[in-house]
């Protein structure tokens, strides 16, 4: 754990730190999945810390922004309102990053696991929350697999190649209903584009593909049993 150290007003980073380089004027500790706040800062304070997370690039900033948020709800009864001022992130994107940083406890967190994937085992229980991250890690699993661990497949199942079975109309109708649920839920969300339009059109591409390749597959192998 990256531990901060000694400087005007709060606390200044080891310039060792792979976490953050700036001055913070909080103290905290950092690790590469959370950041944690000591002591008694300011609410300004609190919010000057979001200058220097919000430009990362990577996971990180997403679970900084989630646990400044979560701290400041706590000490300040302050939240989304001021944060938003102090970011260029959506409520939407804001909230699905304090909801996760909230679920998921610090010592659970991988940092070999994306937040995405996180996020998919926010509901589980703590054990399976356990489990279900370690696999993740251990086998590389996409956050869509991720997801399926959450829905109770196991493991094995999750990583089987696929079975080179018959194609059904059932199968066709999953695919279908796949996809239009993905809609709904895609269309009721408030998309941060900044963040999501990369990830979200490439899913939605991935689902699309699937849907109409199962039905290609479909009607060929019905034509060819005529």
């Amino acid at each position: 754990m990256e531990v901060a150290t000694g400087g005007e007003r709060g606390l200044v980073l080891s310039p060792t730190a792979k976490v953050v380089g700036s001055i913070v004027k909080i103290g905290c500790t950092v690790t590469e999945t959370g950041l944690e706040i000591v002591g008694d800062p300011s609410i300004d304070d609190w919010l000057e810390a979001f200058d220097h997370v919000r430009d990362f690039k990577d996971v990180r900033c997403k679970w900084y922004l989630g646990d400044l948020l979560n701290e400041g709800e706590r000490r300040y009864g302050e939240m989304y309102s001021q944060a938003l001022d102090a970011t260029d992130r959506s409520y939407a994107s804001l909230s699905k990053y304090a909801v996760t940083a909230e679920k998921i406890p610090k010592s659970v967190r991988r940092p070999g696991v994306s937040f995405e994937a996180h996020y998919q085992v926010r509901n589980c229980l703590p054990d399976d929350m356990t489990h279900i991250l370690a696999n993740a890690e251990l086998h590389e699993l996409t956050s869509q697999q991720v997801g399926r661990m959450a829905a109770g497949e196991s493991i094995e199942d999750v990583i089987a190649p696929p079975e080179d079975k018959p194609l059904t109309f059932d199968d066709f109708e999953k695919q279908c209903t796949r996809l239009q649920n993905f809609l709904d839920k895609w269309g009721e969300q408030e998309c941060d584009w900044h963040e999501t339009r990369g990830p979200e059109f490439n899913k939605l591409r991935e689902v699309v593909c699937g849907t109409f390749s199962t039905l290609a597959a479909f009607i060929r192998e019905t034509e060819g049993n005529v």
